[in-house]
Parts: C-alpha cells; structure tokens; sequence
C-alpha cells in the first residue's frame, strides 16, 4: 500500500515538474527570438553609468585599465567589483521588445526606475531604461 502511495506520489511531483518546465519554455517560444541589448565583452566596455528614479547618477570609466568614478576620481574603486559589474552587464537579452512606444506608464517605466548607460571603447552609447 505505501509502495503504490509512494509510486502516485512520485508519479505527481514528476508532472507537476514536467508541466512547469513546459510552461516557462512555451512562455520563452511565444515572446519571440532573444536579441542581446548590450552584445559586449567585459573588456570592451569603457564607462557605465546609471541614474535612478530621483535624478541621482553615478558614473564610472575605465582609463589605461583602471576604473575611476567619474565625479570624484579620487574616490578608492574596488577594480574586481568593478570588472564584476561590466561581467554583469555583458550578455543581457530579451525576447520582447516594444518600438516607439509614447506612454510609458502602461508599463510602469514612467520613469524608469533605472538607466543605465554602457559606454564601449569606440564611444558608442548603449542606454537601457
């Protein structure tokens, strides 16, 4: 009698898992196809900056391969924190976008909680809100 218990058990955690995983990678399928927002390498990115919903910006370049805030270069930055936060930011997709969209607010962006700007060595400007 445990045995069976047992076996329906088993049996029922197993679809449960199965049906979940086959929702997450139905719900990837049907968003569309992944595109890179910032298609960088660590290494080739030479400033990040961010500013938060009040307006407040925190800026930082890389220079002859060491990090520096920008508006306090005295300031002592933790370089390994630093190439962990640029290992961060390499790599990050989606797979839905929205094009020319005038009313932020439907999606709660309005305004956005954080933009983040990645600076590569060429001076090309990725901004990500």
């Amino acid at each position: 009698m445990k045995k069976v218990r047992n076996l329906l058990l088993c049996a029922a955690l197993l679809f449960a898992a199965v049906a979940i995983c086959f929702a997450l990678t139905r719900g990837q399928k049907q968003s569309g196809k992944k595109e890179l927002l910032i298609d960088l390498t660590a290494d080739k990115i030479a400033g990040i900056s961010w500013t938060d919903a009040d307006g407040e910006t925190l800026s930082f370049i890389r220079e002859d391969g060491k990090w520096i805030c920008k508006t306090d270069p005295s300031a002592l930055l933790d370089q390994t924190e630093m190439n962990t936060l640029c290992a961060g930011m390499t790599g990050i997709a989606v797979f839905q976008t929205m094009e020319d969209v005038k009313d932020l607010t439907q999606y709660g962006l309005n305004p956005p909680a954080v933009t983040i700007t990645v600076t590569d060595l060429s001076g090309n400007e990725i901004t990500i809100a």
